[in-house]
């Protein structure tokens, strides 16, 4: 499938890169799909690469998805919003085209 080899391509250059660790993680993640996840000698060497890193059990857990769902979306989109602010509507949203 194009979308794994284009992958499998990005991951073999992010592996020469130090600081690459989340996006190898994130890029690497199985999903159980044999068309969409890495070739399994790409994901070693992902999985080699990681345990070398600052924070390996944390990027080795979430590249296995032992690592909680909601830390891993906290980690990507920050903290949530203070308790009691609340989103008000655009009143000229209409009106905008919004």
């Amino acid at each position: 499938m194009l979308f794994r080899s284009t992958v499998a391509r990005w991951v073999e250059t992010l592996l020469r890169i130090p600081t690459a660790g989340d996006a190898l993680t994130a890029m690497a993640r199985r999903t159980e799909d044999p068309t969409r996840d890495l070739p399994a000698a790409t994901y070693e060497s992902v999985r080699q690469k990681l345990q070398l890193l600052p924070h390996a059990e944390r990027l080795l857990g979430a590249l296995t998805g032992e690592e909680d769902d909601d830390r891993t979306l906290g980690r990507i989109f920050g903290e949530e919003l203070p308790s009691g602010l609340v989103l008000a509507a655009n009143p000229d949203a209409d009106r905008l085209g919004a």
